[in-house]
């Protein structure tokens, strides 16, 4: 007859329910923002254990602590791999990303992230001639003052001051920018523009500005993303200004009083020569491939 007093009792389902709990537990680490934070839970598992393995050593079919494809060094789960390394993952990760970052961006900065990577993270787009890949401008003579745009000091996307007579000597063409507009599009042939005729002595100025439809409502951090994720942007991106009403930046009072035109929507151009005066004011539908605009930024280069 069947003893039930004498069977073993199994201890499975108990450790399985306290897997899956501390499992719940680490996933709430994922909303974190640390950039040294390698515990938070990836798609191929947890640090507190996910079923292919536990902390302590609880059951698992998957690995053991010498390391095999579903283990890692001290029994921690993560299908990725463990301290020896498997194909897919190391110690530091899963293949949702490492300690760089995720598939978005690593240490170096990619289209869509940073070291940081994650949506929001850091990236660097070039302005001053300093960062990694950028082109070097010529040191400023503090004893000359800036005339006409260059007479201003403005804040780059990323935070610094730029002394705008970093530009003079360069043909300029200054933008007021928005990421959710119908002439959102036009950043491609902007960059394909700055591409063109950089290396001639032309820039692109793009300045965010949320003065139409609301159009341009994200943080510096957030713009920056976009441009470099959706369109490779790498010519010169400055902190979000206003270029309309009672709060309107200095620098566009000086452009809108000069040509006489108001800016009337996101993507107004402003074609200033190389010593910051003001040349031409064109409209929203004057994209960046349009013959009138090339000319005139070519008789100002002097090119034949």
């Amino acid at each position: 007859m069947f003893n039930l007093k004498k069977q073993p009792i199994l201890k499975q389902p108990i450790v399985t329910l306290l897997s899956a709990s501390l499992a719940l537990t680490s996933l709430t680490a994922c909303g974190g923002e640390s950039e040294d934070d390698t515990s938070a839970s990836e798609g191929a598992g947890v640090e507190a254990g996910a079923p292919a393995g536990a902390e302590a050593g609880t059951t698992s079919t998957a690995g053991t602590e010498a390391g095999t494809e579903a283990g890692t060094e001290a029994g921690t789960t993560s299908t990725a791999g463990a301290e020896a390394g498997t194909p897919a993952g190391t110690e530091a990760g899963t293949p949702a990303g490492t300690e760089a970052g995720a598939p978005a961006g690593a240490e170096a900065g990619t289209p869509a992230g940073t070291e940081a990577g994650a949506m929001g993270g850091e990236v660097v787009i070039e302005i001053s001639g300093t960062e990694a890949g950028a082109e070097e401008l010529p040191p400023i003579d503090e004893s000359i003052p800036g005339e006409g745009a260059h007479a201003f000091t403005m804040i780059d996307i990323n935070g610094e001051e730029v002394d705008m007579r970093r530009y003079r000597g360069k043909v300029a063409l200054i933008i007021n920018v928005a990421s959710r507009c119908g002439y959102t599009s036009q950043y491609e042939g902007l960059q394909a523009l700055y591409e063109a005729y950089r290396d001639q002595g032309f820039v692109i100025l793009g300045f965010p500005a949320n003065n139409f439809g609301s159009q341009e409502p994200g943080s510096n951090e957030e713009i920056a993303e976009f441009c470099s994720a959706n369109y490779g942007v790498t010519f010169p991106m400055f902190a979000k200004i206003s270029v309309k009403g009672d709060d309107m930046h200095p620098l566009y009072a000086y452009l809108t009083g000069e040509s006489g035109q108001q800016v009337s929507w996101n993507f107004n151009k402003f074609l200033i020569n190389a010593e910051g005066g003001y040349v031409q004011h064109y409209l929203s539908a004057t994209t960046p491939e349009s013959a009138e605009l090339r000319d005139a930024i070519e008789a100002l280069l002097g090119v034949e």
